[in-house]
């Protein structure tokens, strides 16, 4: 823990970054209360994103004076679009009412408190705020942070790590651009720092405050159940924790921890809002599905998923609505024909999207279990736990809230949504053919990313379920006869709430249950003694790169198979790397010293690429292979000093540091 202190401002500034711009717009377009701040990170991350875009178009070079300006745009059209729609509100208790107290009380507390116990194990999972995640996916999300700070372009639609000689190409970007923002922000060049920060605010502050937004909705100026919400969120495994180790996918897991915002929005627009009222969190909701586009677009898919069940529940609501009040036949009808017509059409316009056919035809994961183990992950908040342990107290949780929900009509969408979620976990676990990519291609057909998704609407259902567990038993103390004024109180359902939130985070979390899933977190950032095929770096390699910082110029270009870990230099040291990324496609001049570097003493060829490219060093990590890949893509970058291409300037252990000498003079 002590060694996180010294870069805590880095989490102050990342907290500030992702609620300010937000807030500001937030409530100049009417937001207010829990809605407000829950769903300031998703829109402050929609202003990022955005300007960022914008910002790249206009050949801005990206900084925190770009998203101020987008922030002050953008809040004078939120104050223009409230205008327009009648000076809507969302719903908000009156601050002379003690009901305001006990919910603002009862929301920062729980969040405070719940938020640092999760912080608190997940750093210690980390193990330092410098630990670089030694998963496939960070050396492309780290470098991409580093391209966006040394091209001063920040832009999802120019996104080319893997393509340089492009003009654009599209990746979520928004991430990175946060993340960009922080190391300039706080004066530092040191990437992962910055990104392991982000990493706690998204897990431990972000995703309790956005899943609040969908609470308030649901449950109302509630404190108990506002409260036991928070509890919940980090009940599961399956989120945050899993996306905090596996891939590592932070856009994701910035998508996912934002997503129960937006469904809250969603929800309010429906039920909270009447005629040209809509108007307002209607363009929330907008804003809201940019953010998520630009974090990772499968939110967007996650969210069409629920907001079927979502959208027929509030259609059966007006259609039954119109039957009772004029016996409509036409107004019972018409909106349940809009509805369907309307999810025909979206489906078909997203087919027009090359890149959603393409989801729809394919996915990158093989099925890894049966139909009938598939459906008792599901059931038992088993799925994707790291040895396969069962939640049996959470899953009977939600299983209660399913039943309650069925009773109480502004619920009974929640089970059907969440089935919806279940079956598409069970689909990418065990099913094959079309069908599988046609419904979970979106994801890849990735169930890591599919069972991260069940908390999203698991936490309201097994709050529910806690809430009526938590009120069944003090109504059971208060009616048994002869107990006393203490029992009352201490049986009082604020008192058993706060119990029973104390075993969700306190005890729960000491459970072999949770203690695997911390601990599946950090061997993904272990540092090992040795080299091994399931770590990039290990420590002598680590020392290596302190020698690249010391020697390598910083405009100078490093090569270097990016399997032994080479690909990580540029995210470490700032020193630029032909080869960012693991299966970095090879085209050109980085084909060329990729196969033949070792040929250019006598083909003239490779030093005209050499020079084009800038290259000076190579960096030769030795050991053991990422995955145990052969190699055999770069090949060129073997035995350069015996062929007296290079000559080594720096040595750890295995690992060398070569300066590309017989190129020198030559013109590209």
């Amino acid at each position: 823990m002590l060694e996180w202190l010294p870069t805590a401002w880095i989490g102050i500034l990342a907290v500030l970054l992702l609620w300010v711009p937000g807030l500001a717009v937030g409530y100049a377009g009417g937001l207010r209360g829990l809605v407000a701040w829950g769903s300031a990170p998703l829109v402050s991350s929609a202003l990022i994103g955005g300007a960022a875009v914008v910002a790249g178009f206009a050949g801005v070079p990206w900084s925190v004076l770009v998203v101020a300006a987008a922030t002050v745009l953008t809040a004078a059209v939120a104050w223009g679009v409230r205008a327009l729609g009648g000076g809507w509100r969302s719903p908000r208790v009156d601050r002379s009412s003690p009901v305001w107290r006990r919910v603002l009380v009862t929301a920062a507390v729980s969040v405070v408190v719940a938020g640092v116990l999760q912080a608190r194990r997940l750093m210690a999972a980390i193990g330092g705020p410098d630990h670089v995640s030694q998963t496939f996916d960070a050396p492309y999300h780290l470098n991409s942070v580093r391209l966006i700070l040394d091209s001063g372009d920040a832009s999802s639609l120019h996104m080319t790590l893997t393509t340089p000689d492009a003009t654009t190409s599209f990746y979520p970007a928004l991430w990175h651009d946060v993340v960009s923002l922080l190391v300039q922000l706080s004066g530092s060049s040191d990437v992962v720092v910055a990104a392991n920060w982000t990493t706690l605010v998204v897990a431990c502050l972000v995703w309790p405050a956005s899943m609040l937004v969908l609470a308030r909705g649901l449950f109302g100026p509630r404190p108990v159940m506002l409260g036991l919400t928070v509890a919940v969120s980090f009940a599961m495994t399956q989120f945050p924790n899993q996306l905090s180790g596996f891939g590592i996918l932070y856009p994701n897991l910035l998508a996912y921890a934002m997503l129960p915002a937006l469904l809250g929005l969603a929800w309010l627009t429906l039920w909270r809002a009447r005629g040209r009222g809509r108007l307002v969190p209607l363009a929330f909701v907008g804003v809201g599905a940019a953010a998520m586009a630009l974090a990772q677009p499968n939110g967007l898919f996650t969210l069409g998923y629920v907001a079927v069940p979502l959208l027929g529940h509030w259609v059966a609501h007006v259609s039954v609505r119109a039957w009772r009040l004029r016996r409509s036949v036409v107004g019972a009808v018409v909106p349940g024909v809009a509805l369907v017509v309307l999810c025909v059409v979206a489906y078909w316009a997203a087919g027009q999207v090359s890149l959603v056919e393409e989801f729809r035809t394919q996915v990158s994961w093989p099925a890894r279990a049966t139909t009938g183990d598939a459906v008792n992950d599901a059931l038992t908040l088993a799925a994707m736990h790291p040895s396969g342990s069962s939640n049996m107290l959470v899953a009977g949780l939600v299983l209660l809230g399913v039943l309650v929900s069925v009773f109480v009509a502004r619920w009974r969408w929640l089970p059907i949504a969440y089935v919806v979620l279940a079956w598409l976990f069970v689909v990418a676990s065990s099913a094959d053919g079309a069908t599988r990519a046609l419904l979970t291609g979106y994801w890849y057909g990735d169930v890591q990313r599919l069972a991260s998704q069940l908390p999203l609407l698991a936490v309201p259902l097994a709050t529910i379920g806690l809430t009526v567990v938590v009120a069944g038993v003090a109504s059971l103390v208060r009616g048994t006869p002869g107990t006393g004024r203490a029992a009352r109180a201490v049986f009082s359902v604020p008192a058993l709430a706060v119990l029973a939130a104390l075993v969700l985070l306190v005890v729960l979390p000491r459970t072999a249950l949770f203690k695997d899933s911390y601990d599946y977190v950090a061997r993904r950032y272990v540092v090992s003694p040795e080299s091994t095929t399931s770590t990039l770096l290990d420590e002598s390699e680590m020392r290596i790169l302190d020698e690249v910082d010391r020697i390598v110029p910083e405009d100078a270009v490093v090569a270097g198979q990016p399997w032994d870990g080479s690909v990580l230099v540029w995210a470490l040291t700032d020193r630029e790397t032909l080869y960012p990324h693991l299966r970095m496609p090879l085209e050109g001049d980085r084909a060329v010293v990729a196969e033949r570097l070792n040929q250019a003493g006598e083909d003239p060829e490779v030093c005209a690429a050499v020079t084009r490219l800038g290259l000076e060093y190579v960096l030769d990590l030795g050991g053991e292979n990422f995955w145990g890949d052969d190699g055999a893509r770069f090949a060129g970058l073997d035995g350069l000093v015996a062929a007296g291409v290079a000559e080594e300037v720096a040595r750890v252990d295995d690992s060398r540091l070569l300066r590309v000498t017989a190129c020198e003079g030559t013109e590209g």
